[in-house]
């Protein structure tokens, strides 16, 4: 399996408070495994925590041959993710 997507996860300083805060994307688009990740021209860039869980969760049962049920329900909207 190829994938094409990245979680990146950080820590940095709040410019208003001063505090550590955690700070986590997801980027997708036409990455290459190489290490021209910045050079794509298309990348995305996804903050949503909800979107993020529910990749990662498709992810870890693909890595480990487990099956996920496709049951997420969009906080919005009520359909399915």
């Amino acid at each position: 399996m190829h994938l094409k997507t990245r979680i990146m996860n950080w820590l940095e300083q709040d410019e208003e408070t001063g505090d550590t805060v955690a700070r986590r994307h997801m980027y997708t688009g036409s990455f290459n495994p190489e290490d021209t990740f910045t050079g794509n021209e298309t990348i995305i860039s996804i903050s949503i925590p909800n979107v993020i869980d529910i990749y990662e969760k498709k992810y870890e049962a693909v890595l480990h041959s487990t099956q996920v049920l496709n049951s997420y329900v969009s906080w919005q909207s009520g359909i399915y993710v």
